[in-house]
């Protein structure tokens, strides 16, 4: 552009063409959005979980917990209100969704074995997700524990207080499938260990209060207190057995490994 005339037609050329550019992303941002409504709904439900943690001020290491907590929870679980529309179905049609979307998620976990169809199904839409990184530890021994916990991939440890050593007693392994402290739940007693993660681990947790209400529903209190009890028997033969040095840990002779006591 030579003129002054052109210089300025060339400039709002320009100008205009960076607007409709600026309209066309918008619109297009506008139309994938309205293609996938639980990913913009994902996005809505970190963003109001990261407002939140900026207005309380909280420490910057506590809100990257926790905000890596709900992106880890928003990867898991519908991001809709599952509970209102399984209320609206009828118990058979509820079941079947279980069976279609859960089948392999329930055949892994032995939490539910024996517990039929309609409790199983209760209780597997009140789970909800959690990871535990390397070495991060959950609860402590003699807490009050409001939660049963399931391990979907990874191991856990629970170390038990050694009772005249520094430091602590290894007393169980859990893996794949298995889970720990519902003797917590059913006898209302503390937590009997201090778990900690030996890898990085994903888990379920179930709530004490969403527990109850499902076996109240279903009359099946006595169906976890065979759980419980069979836990607790395996669990009290291991902490009367002698403490051994193994190396980097202490152990019990033998441990719980899942549902059974084994040689360490």
């Amino acid at each position: 552009a030579d003129t002054l005339g052109e210089r300025v037609y060339a400039i709002a050329t320009e100008v205009v063409g960076a607007t409709a550019f600026g309209f066309i992303i918008a619109t297009v941002a506008v139309i994938v959005e309205a293609m996938d409504p639980a990913a913009t709904a994902k996005r809505a439900r970190l963003d109001e979980v990261r407002e939140y943690l900026a207005e309380r001020r909280l420490p910057r290491e506590l809100q990257r917990r926790v905000r890596r907590h709900f992106e880890y929870y928003y990867s898991k679980v519908s991001v809709f209100q599952e509970a209102a529309l399984l209320r609206g179905l009828p118990a058979a049609l509820r079941a079947r969704l279980m069976r279609e979307g859960f089948r392999e998620l329930v055949r892994q976990l032995r939490f539910f074995d024996g517990l039929g169809v309609l409790l199983t199904t209760d209780l597997v839409f009140r789970l909800k997700p959690m990871r535990m990184d390397f070495k991060a530890h959950l609860g402590n021994l003699n807490a009050v524990s409001e939660e049963v916990y399931i391990v979907l991939k990874g191991k856990i440890h629970a170390l038990a207080r050694h009772r005249n050593q520094t430091g602590a007693v290894l007393i169980g392994v859990y893996t794949d499938g298995a889970h720990f402290e519902l003797a917590s739940y059913v006898y209302k007693k503390r937590m009997e260990a201090r778990y900690h993660a030996a890898a990085v681990t994903d888990l379920m947790w179930l709530d004490h209060e969403d527990l109850a209400q499902a076996l109240a529903r279903h009359n099946a209190h006595h169906l976890v207190k065979r759980q419980a009890a069979a836990h607790e028997a395996r669990l009290r033969e291991v902490l009367a057995l002698p403490t051994v040095d193994i190396g980097d840990v202490y152990a019990k002779e033998r441990v719980l490994w899942n549902d059974r006591v084994v040689d360490v």
